[in-house]
């Protein structure tokens, strides 16, 4: 009996040192305000303006730096920007400003627009050496850049000192405009039906354009004297006057270019001849031969 008891003490004693549980309480969830959550947004938006308005009115221009400016100078390119001294340094468009400077200056190739606080804009540039000529519908000789913007007319005496693109014709083109191809009027056949276009020319100006990217990427910059896109199933391009090199058409255009560079790599400063990539002899390969 004894045993017992105790046993029952002890039991006892164990739950009273066992701490009582509470009971969970569930509450509704507090209602939606909607007019507290539109004066919070209110608010944020008050010290966002605030904020705004005080940088606006202590930080402003007063000097712009430009560098990386050679065919311009530095003043050119600050006129031509649209910057303003006394406006706010921090609301300042740099995307408008930018296209400002590469409107006006066509021969900037990139700008990078900066802010040294507390009133200095910098406006770095750099300018393209490397451009390539081509022809508008009237005769001219226009340079352009890789993309394709419009430079400055080129005296025909000056042309053979670029590249040039051949097979396509630019519409009236105007500096600092982005280039356009002039489609020719559609022929007829003999018995007076318009025989169908197969290639605009802006198809082959994309393609000419895509080329010299491509050529460039291969380091062949200043050396190929003509891309002649006249028929887009047989790319020709001349490099210098030592070789003539045949592409075939668009496929593969990158490989193409590629294994041009490693071609001529191996070749020596005398030899001359057809390097022929369009890989319808070899795949994948370039042969060379002889001029007839």
């Amino acid at each position: 009996m004894e045993t017992k008891e105790r046993i029952k003490e002890e039991q006892t004693r164990t739950r009273s040192r066992q701490k009582p549980q509470k009971d969970v309480v569930y509450t509704q969830p507090k209602p939606f305000n909607r007019n507290r959550f539109l004066l919070q947004m209110a608010t944020a938006a008050a010290v966002a303006l605030a904020l705004l308005l005080g940088i606006s009115i202590f930080f402003k221009v007063e000097q712009v730096e430009v560098a990386g400016a050679e065919h311009y100078d530095e003043y050119r390119i600050f006129e031509t920007s649209g910057i303003k001294t006394g406006e706010s340094l921090m609301l300042l468009n740099k995307m408008r400003i930018k296209a400002r400077i590469e409107q006006e200056n066509p021969h900037v190739d990139t700008v990078r627009i900066g802010r040294r606080l507390p009133d200095t804009v910098v406006i770095q540039i750099t300018e393209r050496d490397v451009f390539y000529a081509a022809q508008d519908s009237q005769g001219g000789w226009w340079l352009l850049n890789p993309n394709g913007k419009i430079v400055e007319n080129c005296p025909e005496s000056a042309v053979d000192d670029y590249t040039k693109i051949l097979g396509v014709k630019l519409s009236a083109p105007e500096p600092g405009m982005m280039a356009a191809a002039y489609e020719p009027e559609q022929e007829q056949d003999e018995e007076g039906n318009t025989i169908p276009v197969t290639v605009y020319a802006k198809e082959q100006l994309e393609l000419a354009l895509t080329i010299i990217r491509q050529l460039e990427k291969e380091h062949f910059v200043g050396t190929i004297a003509s891309v002649d896109v006249s028929n887009t199933a047989d790319i020709q391009l001349w490099y210098g006057t030592r070789f003539q090199m045949l592409i075939g058409d668009a496929q593969k255009l990158s490989v193409k270019i590629n294994a041009l560079a490693q071609a001529l790599a191996m070749k020596e400063d005398y030899e001359t001849g057809i390097l022929d990539a369009s890989f319808t002899i070899w795949p994948d390969q370039v042969a060379h031969s002889q001029f007839p």
